[in-house]
């Protein structure tokens, strides 16, 4: 039989973590988020995640209908657009177009939802991918599972135990999953790491997300998703810790937990 040979194993400097901050998967109004102008901006929740420079998709759930001006995106067909404004405070907006074409405005025609009022259905509007985490020096993810007492009284004559008293028995249960991130401190706020240190502050962490790889495989400058090892999945960040000392990098370790299903784990 086939006998596998490779001796190589994998080190840390394999490793890398991409994720999605919190905030940055939204539901919107089809028709009154998306109010008719001649540039896109576009009405988000108060205390959003997303910043300048982000690529968005926008999904039609629930049989809501995107404004015209704007393409809807579908499985295997996703219409990225390039935010290049948004506010930090009340009015909450955020201004998009093109990623292809980042320069050249796009046009909300107002006719989103039946036209004229907001359908039963809305709009998704969330991260296109996952951006690398830079400066990171180590991370951890620990799976855990569960076991459920099955232990029964006989339902017929005992078996036979050779002389031993009877052992519990179990079956698996859920599993629950933990993890941490350490990256040092840069002077760039709008860098990734920096997003998650503010990610743990907010109520809402829809949207944040992490892949962690295992083995990180580059095809053509870009991560190969196909021949990397790596787990992602949906991730509520549960805050961090930092210390400053004259004598050493400032670095600060972010807790995580995953929140649902993992979307993909190939290890």
């Amino acid at each position: 039989m086939p006998v596998a040979c490779g001796e190589t194993v994998l080190s840390g400097s394999s490793g890398s973590a991409a994720f999605k901050p919190a905030g940055t998967t939204v539901c919107l109004e089809d028709h009154d988020d998306f109010p008719q102008a001649a540039a896109a901006v576009i009405t988000v929740p108060a205390g959003h995640g997303f910043i300048v420079g982000d690529q968005v998709t926008f999904w039609e759930e629930d049989g809501g209908q995107l404004d015209t001006g704007l393409t809807p995106s579908t499985t295997g067909n996703e219409t990225a657009y390039l935010i290049t404004a948004a506010t930090t405070a009340a009015p909450w907006t955020v201004t998009v177009t093109l990623a292809s074409a980042p320069t050249v405005a796009v046009e909300l025609d107002g006719d989103g939802g039946t036209g004229g009022a907001n359908s039963t259905g809305h709009i998704n509007m969330q991260l296109s991918d996952f951006t690398s985490v830079c400066n990171v020096t180590n991370f951890s993810l620990s799976l855990d599972r569960g076991q459920l007492e099955t232990t029964s009284l006989s339902c017929g004559c005992g078996s036979d135990t050779n002389g031993l008293a009877p052992f519990k028995t179990y079956q698996a249960g859920y599993i629950d999953s933990t993890g941490t991130l350490e990256v040092q401190f840069t002077e760039d706020q709008s860098s990734m790491a920096s997003r998650l240190l503010n990610s743990s502050l907010k109520t809402q962490q829809d949207g944040a997300a992490v892949r962690l790889y295992i083995n990180t495989v580059c095809a053509g400058g870009n991560i190969d998703n196909t021949a990397s090892s790596y787990i992602e999945g949906p991730i509520t960040i549960l805050g961090f810790s930092f210390s400053v000392t004259p004598d050493e990098v400032t670095t600060a370790t972010v807790n995580f937990a995953l929140s649902g299903q993992p979307t993909a784990f190939s290890l």
